[in-house]
């Protein structure tokens, strides 16, 4: 086996997916646009050794990642919503990835989690969390070190068609505002196209 280093810079949109879902490397894709007006798919691996990329949307072929984009989402046509299986899915990968070894463990939400079988009471309690107006002590732990995607809240913010099967009407709002008490928060919110409140 050579030694040899993956060239990220020349790799299409399709090769450089790939390439996350094979290490198991999460990833967000966000479609917007370049100030000129050409449509993009902005992919942020969730790494610290990987940087973010910039793909032509038509083609899938990377343009400079310096490159001014709107940060305007724009809905792919054909986007489809989650099912619920799939949110519970994302939270519980979520809530089983959330600790970090001297930062925070989520001592008490995890057990509380894994004990439920129920898909409509894991709902409940994942709402519970996140409608809540006093931030939990993972998020607080959390976002002070700039690890705002590994909070619940976040599942919000990536997925906001996830609301659809929560009570709360206001939950998206409520998670804005919890992201723009903080430097780091408002600068997420940002990153994912969406103005921090206040």
């Amino acid at each position: 086996m050579s030694g040899k280093r993956t060239n990220f810079k020349i790799m299409e949109q399709k090769d450089f997916i790939a390439y996350l879902d094979d290490k198991g490397v999460p990833h967000t894709k966000i479609f917007t646009t370049t100030v000129l007006g050409l449509s993009v798919t902005k992919v942020i691996p969730d790494h610290f050794r990987l940087g973010n990329r910039v793909f032509e949307t038509k083609t899938g072929n990377q343009i400079d990642p310096s490159t001014e984009l709107t940060g305007i989402k724009i809905e792919p046509k054909g986007t489809k919503s989650l099912t619920k299986k799939q949110l519970i899915r994302i939270i519980d990968e979520r809530v089983q990835n959330m600790g970090t070894k001297g930062v925070y463990h989520p001592k008490r939400l995890k057990p509380k989690w894994n004990s439920l079988t129920d898909d409509s009471k894991k709902l409940e309690l994942f709402e519970k969390y996140v409608t809540s107006k006093d931030s939990s002590i993972g998020f607080l732990k959390l976002i002070k070190v700039n690890l705002c995607h590994k909070t619940l809240e976040a599942v919000i913010i990536e997925h906001p068609t996830c609301v659809d099967y929560l009570k709360s009407k206001n939950v998206k709002s409520l998670c804005i505002d919890k992201f723009s008490k903080y430097d780091h928060g408002k600068q997420y919110l940002i990153e994912k196209g969406i103005e921090p409140s206040g």
